[in-house]
């Protein structure tokens, strides 16, 4: 007659190394996924994610333009050119989704400078925030309130923008 303790040990040996097939297979799931992925998810992957980006870029130029209403601080001035770029890319992809050597670097290009210019964001708000945020004009603080979400609004695009670059490599795929 076998000790309960040894049944025991047992059973959890046996379940770590069942535990340890399931994370094997759900590895090996999650490896293979990007070769299993269907044309008509990712055509309709990509263009969910351009409408959001699309919306996000409309954001990110009404912020831009708000963020100007103060004219005693110069705020930085690219976030217009951001939303603008980020609403041709939107319209581009959306016409040309079959030129997709033409589309990704230039949706690339989009990724690199947001990234940079989040990082810009964060650096003009450290120097310059707190004496804006101590300081008495209103128009000054409102305006840098919508810098701030302005800068948290770009990281959504971010977000879309990597999704729709990866997807669309991934249609360029599976038509090779």
């Amino acid at each position: 007659m076998r000790d309960s303790n040894s049944e025991i040990k047992d059973d959890m040996e046996k379940g770590n190394q069942d535990a340890s097939n399931r994370s094997k297979k759900k590895k090996s799931i999650i490896f293979d996924e990007e070769f299993t992925i269907d044309p008509a998810t990712a055509k309709s992957k990509i263009e969910e994610n351009r409408k959001k980006l699309g919306n996000m870029s409309f954001a990110i130029l009404l912020l831009s333009i708000g963020i100007d209403i103060s004219h005693v601080r110069a705020f930085p001035s690219y976030n217009i050119a951001l939303g603008l770029w980020t609403w041709y890319v939107v319209h581009f992809s959306g016409r040309n989704q079959n030129a997709v050597k033409k589309v990704v670097p230039v949706l690339s290009g989009l990724c690199w400078a947001m990234f940079a210019s989040v990082i810009s964001d964060v650096i003009f708000c450290s120097v310059w925030g707190s004496e804006i945020v101590n300081g008495v004009i209103f128009s000054l603080k409102f305006s840098l309130s919508l810098f701030i979400i302005n800068m948290l609004g770009k990281i959504p695009c971010l977000y879309f923008s990597t999704q729709n670059i990866y997807y669309m490599k991934c249609l360029n795929d599976l038509r090779k």
